[in-house]
């Protein structure tokens, strides 16, 4: 029995379809309630490319129950390569889903972007104010599905799912 043949190697170096692992982001954080309404919020990410080369950034957040459906949030994000200060607007829809609806607007100086590696050209329209709609979707106890939509400079639709890890009791 004869396999099927590879495909030929400049079909393969030159398809768009190719798959394969560009980068790897993790990222923690850490809620602490400050009154009954008020939640802030510090975390930090890490991204590992392709090549060994990576950024990373801190993130301060404050967060407010307005009434039962609705909170809002107001998060200031620092990386290597830009700044943003994003607002968002919750709803709750059902027990099970959410929307959110928010604006940031991002800068990104030529400093900042000849630090990062990038020339002018790369970072031309980086920047401005981006407009970001979220639908979640509890599908599970511990997993949650959500699809992003967003418009502006560096604008995406994206969909995902993110699991929930349950606290370990040490005591």
């Amino acid at each position: 029995f004869k396999g099927p043949a590879p495909p030929p190697a400049a079909f393969a170096a030159a398809s768009p379809y190719r798959a394969g692992l560009k980068s790897v982001s993790l990222s923690s954080s850490v809620t602490q309630p400050v009154t009954q309404k008020d939640t802030a919020l510090f975390g930090g990410s890490v991204v590992a490319k392709r090549g060994g080369l990576g950024t990373g950034s801190v993130l301060a957040g404050w967060h407010r129950q307005v009434d039962s459906r609705h909170t809002a949030q107001v998060n200031a994000h620092i990386s290597s390569s830009q700044s943003i200060a994003t607002v968002e607007m919750q709803r709750v829809l059902s027990p099970r889903s959410r929307f959110v609806f928010g604006g940031s607007l991002g800068t990104r100086g030529a400093a900042l972007a000849a630090a990062a590696g990038l020339s002018t050209d790369e970072s031309a329209g980086v920047g401005g104010l981006t407009l970001t709609s979220k639908m979640y979707r509890r599908l599970t106890d511990h997993i949650e599905g959500h699809w992003t939509w967003t418009v502006g400079p560096g604008g995406l639709m994206s969909v995902g799912l993110t699991r929930d890890i349950p606290a370990v009791s040490t005591g």
